[in-house]
């Protein structure tokens, strides 16, 4: 019997492309440089960071990590670029909510499913995605937000995601996690046990691997039927 959802946000929940261009009206605002320069720079810090992540390089805050190497590439101060995430929350509107999540989260709470979030953060801390979150409409759906920056750990940790189960009273087999991530939420997630759902809003066709406790939905207003196929 599943019990509980866990949701990855980025790519999930909300567009991290549409926050990526708040962020990056916000840094531009502060530092006075293009936004076509603040952008590059974001991308690539981005794509270094996530990598070093994934090989346990970041030994500090992720999201300290992540804002000294995107201030590094732009020339500016640490404090430059936290001005900016912080005023990138003046831009956020339901640009960021893709259509099919709040369906999803009313289906689920209505089938009495206890949802939350396991989020990964880098630029902006856990924080302001909790306020994001609860600024559209999202956060009375979610009984438990866990993310790295706060609780000390990051996806693919199995820590992470057994901290959310027991969070949430209930046991990895009963719990599953829904995120766009290969190894961050699908291979994490399946190894604290828990059952894993990949959004990916691209794909042909659903996948249901019962065997092996895996699915791929290409719209979130699957996952009622889904978690049934998975029992």
């Amino acid at each position: 019997m599943i019990r509980a959802v866990s949701f990855d946000v980025w790519n999930t929940l909300l567009s991290l492309d549409a926050m990526f261009t708040v962020f990056t009206r916000g840094l531009s605002e502060v530092i006075g440089a293009p936004l076509d320069r603040v952008r590059e720079a974001l991308l690539s810090s981005y794509r270094e960071a996530k990598s070093a992540r994934r090989m346990g390089r970041i030994e500090e805050n992720p999201v300290t990590y992540s804002q000294k190497l995107l201030a590094s590439r732009l020339g500016v101060e640490h404090d430059d670029v936290k001005r900016g995430a912080a005023r990138a929350l003046l831009y956020v509107d339901k640009e960021l909510l893709f259509p099919d999540t709040l369906p999803a989260l009313e289906k689920l709470r209505s089938k009495g499913f206890t949802l939350g979030v396991v989020g990964n953060t880098l630029f902006w801390p856990g924080s302001y995605t909790r306020f994001i979150l609860e600024k559209l409409g999202l956060g009375h759906f979610l009984k438990v937000q866990l993310y790295a920056d706060e609780v000390g750990v990051s996806k693919p940790d199995k820590r992470i995601f057994l901290r959310f189960c027991s969070a949430v009273s209930v046991d990895p087999g009963e719990a599953v996690h829904v995120g766009d991530g290969v190894v961050e939420d699908v291979a994490g997630a399946l190894s604290a046990s828990m059952r894993a759902i990949r959004i990916d809003r691209g794909a042909q066709r659903r996948i249901v691997v019962k065997e092996i406790g895996l699915a791929v939905v290409k719209s979130l207003e699957e996952l009622p039927e889904v978690l049934e196929e998975l029992v």
